[in-house]
């Protein structure tokens, strides 16, 4: 059966859309208030029936609107998201309804862009850890909350590629 979503680009209620359920029966929707000052995530079936919240997150003076995250993990079963409730935007994790919220990543640095990896085993995501000035890839193993790694080539190397020829400089 197909069903038609329709999404509001200016939603009177500051929500968003972050992700779809790997069951295609709900999404993850986000809501921030006008002031900037709570966010909530909330599952919502496709079917219409009421929004169920799974996180909130207050902050007296402001939250920051951008680099905040969430998306199901392959087998649906949890959610990872960002959040910067310690005052760093970090990953979270969370199972589908809402218990069990864990905190991932911890420090004085920011992480963006989280995606799992296709086994659900791990979550990939860019980090300022290495510095402010650049970025590196860096994964942690869920069920440990342990680091598994990072990039080793530094993002300004512009001759890094899969092939390695794209990006080369010219050596005249």
């Amino acid at each position: 059966e197909f069903r038609r979503v329709l999404f509001r680009s200016a939603s009177p209620l500051g929500e968003g859309f972050q992700d779809w359920a790997p069951d295609s029966r709900s999404i993850l929707i986000e809501r921030r208030t006008a002031d900037v000052k709570d966010r909530t995530l909330f599952l919502g079936a496709i079917d219409g029936s009421a929004l169920q919240p799974l996180y909130r997150q207050h902050d007296d003076k402001f939250l920051p609107s951008n680099d905040q995250h969430a998306l199901f993990s392959p087998d649906g079963k949890q959610i990872a998201f960002s959040s910067d409730a310690d005052g760093w935007n970090h990953l979270y994790v969370m199972n589908r309804d809402g218990s069990g919220v864990r905190h991932l990543t911890k420090g004085s640095f920011g992480v963006s862009f989280p995606t799992w990896t296709r086994d659900g085993k791990a979550i990939a995501f860019c980090s300022s850890e290495a510095g402010t000035e650049q970025r590196q890839v860096y994964a942690v193993i869920v069920e440990k909350g342990e680091r598994a790694g990072r990039t080793a080539a530094t993002p300004t190397d512009r001759r890094s590629s899969a092939d390695g020829v794209r990006g080369k400089q010219s050596r005249r």
